[in-house]
């Protein structure tokens, strides 16, 4: 990603990678992690993936967690 793309305000630190779930209709955070302008993270299923910007998102906790935390999107593929 781009700097430049990261709306004021916001940091590098708020970048997550996410991914669309059909079923309930809502984008999911996972574990994301940013190096050099790099999103990264450990890929389970194929889906839709973005890279999202929020502080207010919540991670999934753990790969194996079956709990899932949503956040509010902008964007329905």
């Amino acid at each position: 990603f781009r700097e430049e793309d990261i709306p004021e305000g916001y940091s590098k630190d708020d970048v997550k990678i996410a991914y669309y779930d059909e079923d309930t209709g809502l984008w999911l955070a996972q574990d994301t992690e940013v190096n050099d302008n790099r999103a990264t993270t450990h890929v389970t299923h194929n889906s839709h993936y973005g890279v999202v910007v929020g502080r207010h998102l919540t991670v999934l906790p753990d790969m194996n967690d079956d709990t899932e935390f949503p956040f509010v999107q902008r964007f329905t593929p």
